[in-house]
């Protein structure tokens, strides 16, 4: 009995080793298959991130040229306005030759199409 109870105890020292070794192995590659998978959704949030920033400065690009364009006129038609108001003010015979800037500027922009809102890429992020 003593020999087969000794045989008993080495199975079960052997079976706790092997289950201690399988159960390693198992956290092993949990923790590699983890941080494979983490890296690889860091890398896609930082790419994500990155696209998300280039749409945003393409849009506030695309809304500052309209913005310098559409002041540009209006600083130039402010500009004969202003003239033509001084000449009225001041009641100089000169008006007619202001007049006349005032209706060159005016009827540049007359025949102009009214500026369009500018298209931009709207913000969207739906998670898969």
């Amino acid at each position: 009995y003593s020999s087969f109870l000794h045989g008993l105890t080495k199975k079960d020292k052997n079976l706790d080793e092997q289950k201690q070794q399988r159960d390693n192995s198992i956290i092993q590659a949990y923790n590699q298959t983890k941080d494979f998978l983490l890296q690889k959704l860091t890398e896609r949030k930082v790419q994500l991130l990155s696209e998300s920033e280039q749409n945003h400065s393409k849009d506030l690009d695309r809304i500052q040229t309209e913005k310098d364009r559409v002041l540009a006129d209006v600083g130039e038609l402010s500009a004969a306005c202003d003239g033509a108001e001084q000449e009225m003010e001041q009641g100089g015979g000169v008006f007619v030759s202001q007049e006349a800037v005032v209706a060159e500027v005016v009827g540049k922009y007359r025949g102009k199409a009214a500026p369009t809102p500018v298209q931009t890429q709207p913000a969207v992020f739906q998670p898969t």
